[in-house]
């Protein structure tokens, strides 16, 4: 089973027809959907294939209903705390007139994993751990995310990281998250991320000093693609530009499972990064982290993936 960590929420999707004006109202298309890091991880590992598992903390209110619906539908195996007193977190994601974005969220039960929910029992059917930084970042869940990473570390279970979020990683710290990336076996930074844990560079050459502390990383581009590397190379893999796309978010958590799906699989980076690239492409046509479930199976049938493109080594 991939087991994932770091995100069970609600998203609140608006857009914007105008700027805001206080004190009155202005336009907008608003979308209520399943959202969450590790919800969204999970949810694309197990429609490529592989038995999947969310670890997290919700409320028990309407919003936990809307954020675990289609992870039910799909069969995902769902490790959950329910507190009476917490709401399941929510994200308000907006996105201005001219299509520039920016999230407010609200974390509420999605910082109040304890460690007891992390069992031997769950951890002894793992094949692959993915955290998402934001379980790191709270002092409520840090101990959780500690203990699943000890857990899996001690069985040789490998360990995927993702900071998930430029600004929280900034405020949590630099040497911080990287003493963390030294445990992992995949580092997947996007850009941004990257230029804050180790300054801004040309995106090879940030690969390849993310190698002092994982053995495998990628370094997501969005849509310029990703770079991979290890101990024997660093590659550009480009990808195929989308025309107008809809809306870009959960594309890095469907980039990370696909990538993880193939790379179990194949041991294979430059074939992981492809597939990955390609499926992440497709989250962007539509508006939400993740499309409904027979669209998205429908996808990973038809889904053609280029392994013979050529890619630039350092």
């Amino acid at each position: 089973m991939i087991l994932t960590m770091g995100g069970v929420a609600a998203d609140i999707l608006v857009s914007l027809k105008a700027e805001p004006k206080p004190g009155t109202d202005v336009s907008a298309a608003i979308q209520v959907r399943p959202g969450g890091t590790a919800s969204n991880v999970a949810f694309w590992c197990l429609l490529l294939g592989h038995e999947s598992g969310v670890l997290g903390a919700t409320g028990k209110d309407a919003l936990r209903d809307i954020a675990v619906s289609d992870l039910t539908e799909a069969g995902v195996n769902l490790f959950l705390e329910s507190h009476d007193d917490l709401m399941t977190a929510c994200v308000i994601n907006l996105v201005g007139p001219r299509g520039e974005k920016s999230f407010i969220a609200q974390r509420a039960a999605d910082e109040a994993i304890s460690p007891e929910i992390i069992t031997d029992d769950i951890m002894e059917q793992a094949k692959w751990l993915h955290i998402g930084g934001y379980a790191l970042y709270s002092d409520l869940s840090r101990p959780a995310a500690e203990k699943a990473m000890e857990l899996a570390l001690s069985r040789g279970v490998p360990v995927s990281l993702d900071p998930s979020s430029w600004y929280p990683l900034e405020e949590f710290g630099v040497s911080r998250f990287l003493n963390y990336a030294r445990h992992s076996t995949l580092l997947m930074p996007n850009y941004e991320e990257g230029a804050v844990l180790v300054g801004k560079k040309p995106p090879e050459k940030m690969a390849a000093e993310f190698l002092d502390y994982a053995p495998h990383v990628v370094v997501k581009l969005g849509q310029d693609g990703c770079v991979v590397a290890n101990e024997r190379c660093v590659r550009v893999c480009p990808t195929e530009p989308v025309k107008d796309p809809v809306d870009t978010t959960g594309a890095g958590d469907c980039f990370n499972a696909a990538f993880i799906c193939k790379f179990l699989t194949h041991e294979d980076m430059w074939l992981a990064a492809c597939f990955a690239n390609s499926l992440a492409g497709k989250v962007v046509t539509v508006m939400g982290a993740r499309p409904d479930v027979s669209v998205a199976r429908e996808w990973v049938k038809s889904l053609e993936y280029a392994p013979g493109k050529k890619g630039r080594l350092l």
